[in-house]
């Protein structure tokens, strides 16, 4: 923009030196006619004060030399000088004016020259200023891919690592599922096993007392640990009444087989 300028301002410099010079140029054209005219006004004075005598030869005798007097007319030779100073004027204002035509047309061209400069400058300034934006947002569009890459990348990464620990624990709540399940399963055989022992247990217990008609023995045979109480009211011929041994609590008669860990229940309730 700096040399554009500089070289707008010369041209401008030059167009205003050349003004200038056509203004003198008429200027000294004018004052040239003008003295002209003062001239031939001065002539036209003198001429009228003083007549004119003019020597006429014979170029057939040129020894013969006859003085004569030529009376001129004045007013047909002052109008012809008129005649004459008007059409050099006539001439000389038309000379100026194709000038004045000329130089216009010249400074239209010029300005059309300039204008039509200037239009190209501010296409080609427009162009690079496009071409600059373009290469701006083809450089962001760059930019922006390679971020998107990355935040793809990244994101990728991200669910990489999301899938394996979703997988781990995964991987982890079936191992504590199967852990759970095996315990599970070894306390169901723990306590199957613990069942079968206590049905395959039998517990036994023997109780004598004495009768009148001599000593009573009752054996109490049970699948699982019981307390048995068995009250004795006859009376004894040495001594009082035995007392009781042991208390049993009174239940209601089941009729079960004898591998039910109730069996006992039926013998008690039965002897009671």
């Amino acid at each position: 923009m700096g040399m554009i300028y500089i070289v707008y301002r010369h041209k401008q410099r030059n167009r205003l030196r050349r003004r200038r010079c056509r203004r003198r140029r008429l200027q000294q054209q004018q004052q040239q006619l003008a003295q002209q005219h003062q001239q031939y006004l001065q002539w036209e004075r003198s001429f009228i004060s003083n007549p004119i005598n003019s020597v006429v030869t014979d170029h057939h005798n040129k020894d013969s030399v006859q003085p004569i007097t030529i009376e001129f007319d004045l007013t047909t030779m002052i109008g012809r000088r008129n005649q004459v100073n008007r059409r050099r004027l006539v001439q000389q204002e038309q000379e100026l004016e194709q000038e004045q035509v000329q130089g216009r047309r010249q400074g239209r061209r010029r300005r059309g020259r300039r204008q039509q400069q200037q239009q190209q400058q501010q296409h080609l300034q427009q162009q690079r200023t496009q071409q600059h934006i373009l290469q701006q947002q083809q450089q962001e569009q760059q930019e922006q891919e390679q971020r998107h890459q990355q935040h793809r990348q990244f994101l990728q990464i991200l669910w990489q690592q999301l899938q394996d620990r979703l997988q781990q624990e995964e991987e982890e709540r079936r191992q504590q599922q199967q852990q759970q399940q095996q315990q599970q399963q070894q306390q169901q055989q723990q306590q199957q096993q613990q069942g079968q022992q206590q049905q395959h247990q039998q517990y036994e217990n023997t109780i004598t007392f004495p009768m009148e008609f001599g000593e009573v023995t009752i054996t109490v045979r049970s699948n699982r640990a019981v307390i048995v109480n068995i009250q004795s009211s006859v009376a004894v011929p040495d001594g009082p009444a035995s007392s009781p041994l042991t208390t049993s609590t009174p239940q209601p008669v089941v009729k079960v087989e004898p591998d039910h860990p109730d069996y006992s229940q039926f013998l008690i309730d039965n002897i009671v």
